[in-house]
C-alpha cells in the first residue's frame, strides 16, 4: 500500500506519553499516513503498550530493534520500513497539530520539494507549577511558537537557490535548522542518495540534515508551526550525569570529523576546504556551545580531573600526546564564560514569554520567541 507520507517515530521508554504522540498521528487531517515506530528496546513496556493499542490499525507498522542504538539507527530503520512518498519524524513524546501532515504535503506537492523545511515549532512551557501535561494539545494557552532558523524570517514559501556554496553558507549561520522535526522529505531522495543518520551520539540530525541539504535539487522554506515539543526529563540530552555527558560530547565531536571527512567524498561540494572547514567548525561548535560547556561546568573541574573514564579516553585516544590534549582540554574550558541553563529550565524567563504571550494574545498578536537559549533569548511578535 502507498501512503503519501510516512512518519517515522523512535520510541524508547515513553510509556506516559506514546497514546498522545501516536493518536496526534492517526487524527491528522491528511489520511493517507502510516506510522512506523521503531521500539529501541524500551524497559517500561512501551513496546507492549504500543501493540496493544494498535497492534491491529492498519496504519501503524511497529518494529524492535535488536539492541538498543540510539535515535539516529531507530530512524534509519524506520526509513529503510516506511512506505510513503515523503517521510516526516515525530519524537515519542512530541505531538503534531492536526492539520501539520496536510499543510506540510500539500506545499510540498506544489513546490515539487525534495525537502520541505518548516522553519517555525511550537513549544509547550511547563505550567505554573512546573509540571508538564502529558497531552501538550490540551494546553493551548502554554504553547508558544518559536522561530527555529536565524536572520529574516521566512513569511512566505521560497525555495532555496541551487548554489551549495550558498546553502552551505546558510547552514553555518544557522538560518536552516537541522532539526528533523520540522521537516518533510522526498523518501527517494534518501534512499537513492543512501543518506542515513549516522553512527554518532550526538549531531547526527545534522549529519543526516547536512546531506539532505546539499542533496536535495528543489529544498523549500515554509513558516507554519505545527509541531509541538516538550520538555522532559527523559530526554537522551538529560539521562546522564554531567561527567559522562562531557565524555559523551567530546566523542561526538571525533566522531563528527571522521563522519563528515567520510561524506566529502561522496559529496563534491564538501571536496572544497573552506565548505569542509565550515561545516566541521559549525558541527563541533554546536555541540560544544549545547552541551559540552555547560555539563563541564556543572561537573566541576575536580570531578572532571577525577574521573578516570576520561583520562582512560584521552590516553587510548591520543596516545603519548595525552597529557599535552587534556591539559589543553582543561585550559580551554576552564577559560569559557558561565553557560546559561536552557530558558526552558529557567522559571523567571518563562514568566516573563508567559506574560509576553497573554500581552500579545490579548492584542490580536502571536507571540514569537525567536531562540533557545537562556543568554540568547530574543522575543518578537
Amino acid at each position: 500500500m502507498k501512503f503519501d507520507v510516512s512518519v517515522v517515530m523512535p520510541l524508547y521508554n515513553a510509556k506516559g506519553y506514546l497514546k498522545f504522540a501516536v493518536d496526534s498521528v492517526l487524527n491528522q487531517t491528511l489520511k493517507n499516513v502510516e506510522l512506523v515506530i521503531v521500539d529501541d528496546c524500551s524497559t517500561d513496556g512501551s513496546l507492549d503498550l504500543c501493540r496493544e493499542l494498535y497492534g491491529s490499525n492498519e496504519r501503524v507498522r511497529i518494529f524492535q530493534q535488536p539492541q538498543n542504538g540510539g535515535p539516529g539507527a531507530a530512524r534509519n530503520r524506520g526509513i529503510s520500513e516506511a512506505r510513503g512518498e515523503y517521510i516526516a519524524f515525530l519524537d515519542s513524546d512530541d505531538e503534531m497539530m492536526p492539520d501539520n501532515l496536510e499543510r506540510m504535503f500539500t506545499a510540498a506537492k506544489a513546490h515539487n520539494a525534495d525537502v520541505l523545511h518548516n522553519n517555525q515549532i511550537r513549544m509547550m512551557l511547563p505550567m505554573d507549577d512546573g509540571s508538564m501535561p502529558l497531552e501538550l494539545l490540551s494546553q493551548p494557552d502554554n504553547i508558544v511558537l518559536f522561530q527555529l532558523d536565524r536572520g529574516e524570517i521566512v513569511t512566505e514559501i521560497q525555495a532555496l537557490p541551487s548554489d551549495l556554496n550558498e546553502r552551505i553558507a546558510r547552514w553555518k549561520e544557522g538560518r536552516l535548522v537541522w532539526s528533523v522535526c520540522n521537516k518533510m522529505i522526498r523518501r527517494s531522495l534518501i534512499v537513492d542518495n543512501g543518506i542515513v543518520f549516522p553512527d554518532t551520539t550526538l549531531a547526527e540530525d545534522a549529519i543526516f540534515c547536512l546531506q539532505c541539504l546539499l542533496t536535495a535539487k528543489n529544498y523549500v522554506i515554509m513558516p507554519g508551526g505545527w509541531y509541538v515539543v516538550r520538555t522532559n526529563e527523559t530526554s537522551i540530552t538529560r539521562i546522564s550525569n554531567e561527567v559522562s555527558r562531557v565524555l559523551k560530547a567530546i566523542r561526538a565531536q571525533l566522531g563528527v570529523v571522521k563522519t563528515l571527512a567520510a561524506l566529502a567524498k561522496k559529496i563534491p561540494v564538501l571536496n572544497d576546504k573552506a565548505n569542509f572547514t565550515a561545516v566541521v567548525n559549525t558541527t563541533l561548535e554546536n555541540i560544544e556551545y549545547f552541551s559540552l560547556r555547560l555539563s563541564f561546568q556543572k561537573a566541576g573541574q575536580e570531578a572532571l580531573r577525577n574521573d578516570e573514564n576520561l583520562s582512560s579516553f584521552f590516553r587510548e585516544t591520543f596516545g603519548e600526546l595525552s597529557p599535552y590534549v587534556e591539559f589543553l582540554f582543561f585550559q580551554l574550558h576552564e577559560t569559557y564564560p558561565t553557560m546559561s541553563e536552557k530558558f526552558m529550565d529557567d522559571p523567571e524567563t518563562i514568566g516573563k514569554i508567559k506574560q509576553a504571550m497573554k500581552e500579545a494574545k490579548s492584542a490580536g498578536k502571536e507571540f514569537v520567541v525567536r531562540s533557545f537559549s537562556k543568554d540568547r533569548v530574543n522575543h518578537s511578535e
